[in-house]
């Protein structure tokens, strides 16, 4: 059942100025951040969104975190908003608006909170609802009418205001998850999602008009329920031609093997090829694939991790298919710990920029410090051109004003 509420408050500047008694001072070194969007903003560099829990004096408020960087990746500003009505394991995404303001969403089954601001990142509006179905945050869109459109386990929209006005999760279709949400050319959307068949749970495709309505779903098939049961999508993107390609992987749990896997389908979602990695042993070499878009030039990038027995920790994964699914190029960003991307996206020239954590470490084990969000910056060919982390610092106590609900 849907729980609903709307909170006018002032910008998240004056926010950073209130303090929690008992808290004590956060800097960059107690604080854990993660980003899992990006994106290129209108008139040049980016927008990074991901979720902070401060490790501050026992308490475990969680915040949105938002940033504005230039062309460069040099901070323009970097803004947090608290919020005790973020779960664990919530996922944050924001884009651009027409009007040059931001939308940010973020959480995932157990509620989501929306925020609009200004272009300096004041707040003009907060929200805050529960999705229908058990699935995390995916992604933020701005609908041709102006509207919001948040894909989480449902689909929300709401007006450029921030009021509701519908929530749907196709539980005529027996649709228990979205998984990955892409608007499309038309305005329209194209989602990977699963089903429920006779207790097996199957992937699916599913392409709505601009309006939400659906238009199609087609079940993507597996050579056994089992495989069918253990095959995720987890995103999706619209090609130049109007069909479709999706990432995701196929777990293998009596073999205990892990497959990355790319779908192509055609404008009417029947799978055209399938393209599946080698099984990889979790325990000792894994792939995994979070994001992809549909690049220029017609060949797509994708964004994950990989995870190597050698030095037991994750490298940020990029790689560059053609429209056959075949690998053109393939680059790491292994640093000494964890690293991994959630979110890419393509910049003017062809150069692309991609968005996650990354956790200091070396020789296999942690060392001490916390994750930051991570921007990585490469040419078209995979180069490196430049990795930016953040928060450089949040000085002072942060505040702790919990978004209600009823």
């Amino acid at each position: 059942m849907l729980s609903w509420t709307k909170l006018f408050c002032g910008s998240f500047l004056v926010l950073s100025a209130v303090l929690v008694a008992g808290c004590n001072e956060l800097n960059d070194g107690n604080m854990y951040v993660r980003a899992y969007s990006v994106k290129e903003c209108a008139n040049g560099g980016y927008l990074v969104a991901g979720i902070a829990l401060p490790d501050c004096g026992g308490i475990k408020t969680r915040y949105i975190q938002l940033v504005r960087t230039d062309a460069s990746g040099a901070k323009v500003w970097d803004i947090l908003l608290a919020s005790e009505e973020l779960p664990q394991g919530s996922g944050a995404s924001a884009r651009e608006l027409s009007n040059g303001d931001f939308v940010v969403a973020a959480g995932n089954a157990d509620n989501v909170v929306v925020i609009r601001t200004d272009a300096n990142g004041g707040e003009v509006w907060t929200t805050s609802f529960v999705p229908a179905n058990d699935s995390a945050l995916h992604s933020v869109f701005e609908m041709s009418d102006g509207g919001i459109l948040v894909a989480s386990g449902s689909l929300t929209k709401l007006s450029s205001d921030g009021d509701f006005l519908w929530d749907e999760a196709f539980s005529d279709q027996n649709i228990i998850a979205i998984d990955g949400c892409e608007q499309t050319v038309d305005g329209g959307f194209i989602l990977t999602g699963r089903t429920l068949e006779s207790s097996v749970t199957v992937p699916c495709l599913i392409r709505l008009d601009s309006s939400g309505s659906m238009l199609w779903l087609e079940q993507v098939d597996g050579e056994s329920s089992e495989e069918r049961n253990a095959l995720r999508l987890n995103d999706v993107c619209e090609a130049n031609n109007g069909e479709y390609v999706a990432i995701g992987e196929y777990w293998d749990t009596q073999e205990w093997l892990l497959y990355d896997v790319i779908v192509r389908f055609d404008g009417e979602g029947n799978e055209l090829w399938r393209k599946t990695s080698d099984g990889q042993d979790t325990y000792v070499n894994g792939r995994f694939l979070k994001d992809i878009i549909a690049c220029s030039d017609g060949e797509f990038a994708v964004a994950g991790a990989t995870y190597s027995s050698e030095t037991t920790l994750y490298d940020d994964l990029f790689l560059r298919i053609d429209s056959q699914g075949e690998q053109i190029a393939t680059s790491t960003v292994g640093g000494k710990g964890y690293q991994a991307l959630f979110s890419i996206a393509e910049c003017d020239g062809g150069a692309l920029v991609a968005a996650g954590y990354t956790f200091p470490g070396e020789n296999g084990l942690l060392s001490s410090g916390y994750p930051k969000s991570l921007l990585v910056k490469t040419d078209s060919a995979l180069t490196m051109l430049w990795e930016k982390v953040f928060p450089e610092s949040y000085p002072g106590c942060l505040p702790c004003i919990p978004l209600p609900r009823y």
